[in-house]
Protein backbone atom coordinates (compact mmCIF):
# COMPACT_ATOMS: atom_id res chain seq x y z
CA UNK A 1 0.00 0.00 0.00
CA UNK A 2 1.56 3.04 -0.89
CA UNK A 3 0.43 6.62 0.35
CA UNK A 4 3.83 8.40 0.22
CA UNK A 5 3.24 12.30 -0.17
CA UNK A 6 -0.39 12.16 0.32
CA UNK A 7 -0.71 14.60 3.44
CA UNK A 8 -2.58 12.11 5.19
CA UNK A 9 -3.25 12.08 8.35
CA UNK A 10 -2.87 8.98 10.05
CA UNK A 11 -5.66 9.17 12.45
CA UNK A 12 -8.12 8.74 9.40
CA UNK A 13 -5.72 5.65 7.97
CA UNK A 14 -5.71 4.34 11.54
CA UNK A 15 -9.11 1.80 11.56
CA UNK A 16 -8.12 1.43 8.07
CA UNK A 17 -4.80 -0.15 8.60
CA UNK A 18 -5.80 -2.43 11.42
CA UNK A 19 -8.17 -4.26 8.81
CA UNK A 20 -5.45 -4.90 6.40
CA UNK A 21 -3.82 -8.14 8.35
CA UNK A 22 -2.47 -9.50 5.59
CA UNK A 23 -0.61 -6.02 4.14
CA UNK A 24 2.89 -6.90 3.43
CA UNK A 25 4.25 -3.70 2.43
CA UNK A 26 3.00 -0.21 3.84
CA UNK A 27 4.69 3.36 2.38
CA UNK A 28 3.95 6.06 4.46
CA UNK A 29 7.22 8.11 3.16
CA UNK A 30 6.07 12.26 3.38
CA UNK A 31 3.25 12.39 4.85
CA UNK A 32 4.33 15.01 7.89
CA UNK A 33 3.26 12.59 10.65
CA UNK A 34 4.11 13.44 13.95
CA UNK A 35 3.14 10.23 15.75
CA UNK A 36 2.21 6.57 14.23
CA UNK A 37 -0.38 5.39 16.69
CA UNK A 38 0.58 1.74 18.26
CA UNK A 39 -3.29 0.47 17.54
CA UNK A 40 -2.93 1.61 14.29
CA UNK A 41 0.36 -1.28 13.07
CA UNK A 42 -0.24 -3.27 16.07
CA UNK A 43 -2.15 -6.32 13.81
CA UNK A 44 -0.07 -5.58 10.53
CA UNK A 45 1.86 -9.19 11.56
CA UNK A 46 2.34 -9.79 7.55
CA UNK A 47 4.33 -6.76 7.12
CA UNK A 48 7.79 -6.47 5.53
CA UNK A 49 8.27 -3.71 4.36
CA UNK A 50 8.21 -0.20 6.14
CA UNK A 51 8.79 3.31 4.74
CA UNK A 52 7.94 5.96 7.61
CA UNK A 53 10.81 8.44 5.48
CA UNK A 54 10.19 12.20 5.69
CA UNK A 55 7.87 12.50 8.41
CA UNK A 56 8.21 14.09 11.82
CA UNK A 57 8.17 11.45 14.09
CA UNK A 58 9.87 12.05 17.75
CA UNK A 59 9.33 8.11 18.72
CA UNK A 60 8.13 5.17 17.78
CA UNK A 61 5.37 3.04 19.32
CA UNK A 62 6.48 -0.13 21.07
CA UNK A 63 3.67 -2.19 19.33
CA UNK A 64 5.81 -1.80 16.47
CA UNK A 65 7.75 -5.10 18.25
CA UNK A 66 4.54 -6.98 16.76
CA UNK A 67 6.41 -6.36 13.45
CA UNK A 68 7.90 -9.69 13.50
CA UNK A 69 8.04 -10.40 9.74
CA UNK A 70 9.34 -7.15 8.96
CA UNK A 71 12.76 -7.03 7.02
CA UNK A 72 13.07 -3.35 5.97
CA UNK A 73 12.17 -0.48 7.97
CA UNK A 74 13.28 3.43 6.53
CA UNK A 75 12.90 6.18 9.30
CA UNK A 76 15.09 7.84 7.65
CA UNK A 77 14.66 12.53 8.18
CA UNK A 78 12.52 12.19 10.91
CA UNK A 79 13.28 13.89 14.20
CA UNK A 80 13.60 10.61 16.22
CA UNK A 81 15.82 11.19 19.34
CA UNK A 82 16.00 7.45 20.77
CA UNK A 83 15.11 4.21 19.41
CA UNK A 84 14.44 2.93 22.97
CA UNK A 85 10.85 2.06 22.82
CA UNK A 86 11.42 -0.68 20.62
CA UNK A 87 12.85 -4.18 21.23
CA UNK A 88 14.13 -4.64 18.08
CA UNK A 89 15.63 -7.69 19.40
CA UNK A 90 12.09 -9.04 18.73
CA UNK A 91 12.09 -8.27 14.80
CA UNK A 92 13.91 -11.27 14.12
CA UNK A 93 13.68 -11.19 10.00
CA UNK A 94 14.96 -7.49 10.19
CA UNK A 95 17.69 -7.39 7.41
CA UNK A 96 17.78 -3.57 6.24
CA UNK A 97 17.29 -0.52 8.48
CA UNK A 98 18.24 3.08 7.97
CA UNK A 99 17.96 5.46 10.53
CA UNK A 100 19.66 8.56 8.33
CA UNK A 101 19.00 12.13 9.75
CA UNK A 102 17.36 12.05 12.53
CA UNK A 103 18.64 13.43 15.98
CA UNK A 104 20.19 9.85 17.23
CA UNK A 105 23.44 10.26 19.55
CA UNK A 106 23.37 6.21 20.07
CA UNK A 107 21.85 2.96 18.52
CA UNK A 108 19.89 0.59 19.99
CA UNK A 109 21.56 -2.29 22.33
CA UNK A 110 18.71 -4.19 21.12
CA UNK A 111 20.00 -4.48 17.71
CA UNK A 112 22.38 -7.02 18.57
CA UNK A 113 19.73 -9.17 18.90
CA UNK A 114 18.80 -9.06 15.02
CA UNK A 115 20.43 -11.84 13.52
CA UNK A 116 19.90 -11.33 9.58
CA UNK A 117 20.16 -7.70 10.18
CA UNK A 118 23.24 -6.54 8.02
CA UNK A 119 22.31 -3.14 6.51
CA UNK A 120 22.29 -0.34 8.96
CA UNK A 121 22.69 3.29 7.92
CA UNK A 122 22.83 6.20 10.26
CA UNK A 123 24.51 8.97 8.27
CA UNK A 124 24.24 12.13 10.48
Amino acid sequence: LDVSYCRIGLYGLSDSLRVLESLTHLDLQGNALEIIPGQAIETLVQLQYLNLSGNLLTRLPREMENLRRLKILNIRINRLTTLDAVNFGKLAALIRLDVSYNGLDRIPESLENCPLLNDISCKM
